[in-house]
């Protein structure tokens, strides 16, 4: 019989849930049952070679989604073959027995209005498929199976795959993203740049990559939607049931690369480009962590919206329009680290004014966090946004992958969390206090950094240099 939810902390950092019923209550008139479970039965269980199947069952959605999750990200390659884990994803995709070329593995799925992708993050990398039908889901699991039991690793491919790495390392996004991680992520494996050389990665170098990491005890497989558990097993047990047990992976981490000493790295990827983009903020903690319900807070308050602080101080308020947009963001998605961060663009002639008016927004949250008005207004929006957000499989199915990604590292001491994530996540947010966001704006918003990225003169750039040595004086 399969096993219901399990009920696991996300990690031992997160408060007890005290008093959220009645704020619940009083939001919309419903009681804890209705958050429960919004319908959806989570199901998990594990197959005699160790990998793990977990089923996010939602009765009548539309689609469906397989993920197969493997830890051996990126940040765990080893020094003298920086890129393999990225190679080996692409390397999945580029042909296997029942489908001998990539146009094959990504024509059978897309005849049928579906998509198939492969990633590779820091800490994981995933294939995963979605269908418009969910009696389309066991030609993607026969396809996910393929791409990593009969994978071909023809020679040409991998001479073609390097050159599309090679090109990809050439986007302008590329550039700003390795100087954002090195600025923000400093004193960490996440800090090394992203798509380093595969020159020197061979056919043998994939191979023996993915017999270490593709094998039973490695694995989970994650399929959401409106499919029964005991086809779901079915499905498992013909296509995944075969592959070898193997050992569980122990990764090593990258060594932490040097430290960026400036606390602004000016880039300049587009020499035609007038505006001028930034991106300011603070490390921060990953998703698990206490803190992150009272950091989101804070952002939403900060840059969410059109009516959000920062909005207003540089745009509606002034005189002259400092800016066209500007936001927020949490970059939190890693193992051990993360972000807060306010993006925007705006103009050589406004740079100076912009960092001066973000900065004094920061400023003033850091003194005093939010207001019990301001912080009232952001638990609406969240339970909104959040409520609606929990109609659809996918974002069951992302809070999921999260959950997971954490669990392929039981060194962290980490565990997944597969029940009730609406009303947990409600929790969260109904909990946090004006205290708990002046505690965090001041535990965070200190080592200031900044990327600006355009054709900047001297005296700009040292005056956003004072600007930000101010800021943490």
């Amino acid at each position: 019989m399969p096993s219901n939810s399990l009920k696991q902390p996300i990690s031992n950092e997160i408060k007890p849930v005290n008093a959220v019923d009645a704020f619940l209550e009083e939001f919309d008139g419903k009681p804890k049952e209705f958050y429960e479970d919004r319908g959806v039965k989570v199901y998990r269980e594990q197959l005699d070679n160790g990998l793990k199947v977990l089923l996010v069952q939602k009765r009548f959605s539309p689609f469906a989604y397989i993920d197969l999750v493997t830890p051996g990200g990126s940040r765990f390659d080893p020094m003298d073959k920086r890129g393999l884990a990225h190679f080996a994803e692409h390397m999945a995709l580029a042909g296997a027995r029942d489908y001998p070329t990539t146009e094959a593995i990504f024509d059978v799925i897309g005849k049928e209005g579906g998509s198939l992708n492969a990633r590779t993050s820091d800490d994981t990398m995933t294939i995963n498929a979605s269908v418009c039908d969910p009696g389309d889901v066991p030609l993607a699991m026969h396809v996910i199976s393929q791409c990593i039991t009969d994978s071909l690793y023809y020679d040409q491919k991998i001479a073609s795959e390097k050159e599309a790495i090679y090109l990809e390392k050439l986007k302008p996004s590329t550039v700003f993203t390795n100087a954002y991680r090195k600025l923000f992520y400093h004193g960490s494996s996440y800090a090394h740049p992203v798509h380093e050389s595969v020159e020197q990665i061979t056919r043998e170098d994939i191979i023996e990559h993915n017999q270490e990491l593709l094998v039973g005890k490695n694995m989970i497989l994650m399929i959401t939607g409106d499919v029964p558990f005991e086809d779901v097993m079915h499905l498992a047990k013909k296509e995944f049931g075969p592959i070898t047990a193997g050992k569980s992976y122990q990764g090593k981490e990258l060594p932490s690369p040097p430290a960026e000493r400036d606390s602004v790295v000016f880039v300049d990827t587009n020499h035609k480009d007038k505006q001028i983009s930034f991106t300011i903020g603070f490390r921060t903690v990953p998703s698990w962590h206490i803190d992150t319900a009272a950091l989101t807070s804070i952002s939403i308050k900060l840059g969410v919206g059109a009516t959000s602080k920062l909005m207003s101080n540089l745009r509606w308020n002034q005189k002259k329009a400092l800016v066209y947009g500007v936001g927020t963001e949490i970059d939190n998605g890693h193992l051990n680290v993360g972000a807060l961060l306010v993006n925007g663009r705006t103009s050589k002639e406004h740079i100076n004014n912009v960092f001066k008016a973000v900065l004094g927004t920061l400023a003033k949250t850091r003194n005093s966090g939010l207001d019990p008005t301001e912080l009232d207004s952001n638990k609406h929006i969240l339970f909104k946004g959040i409520k609606a957000g929990f109609e659809a499989s996918e974002r069951w199915r992302n809070m999921h992958l999260g959950y997971l990604a954490r669990e392929m590292y039981p060194s962290l001491g980490l565990r997944g969390q597969f029940s009730y994530p609406v009303y947990d996540v409600l929790s969260r947010f109904a909990n946090v206090t004006q205290q708990d966001t002046q505690r965090v704006a001041q535990k965070y918003f200190k080592g200031i950094r900044a990327i600006v990225n355009g054709n900047m003169d001297n005296k700009s750039m040292d005056n956003i240099r004072e600007q930000l040595a101010a800021f943490d004086a």
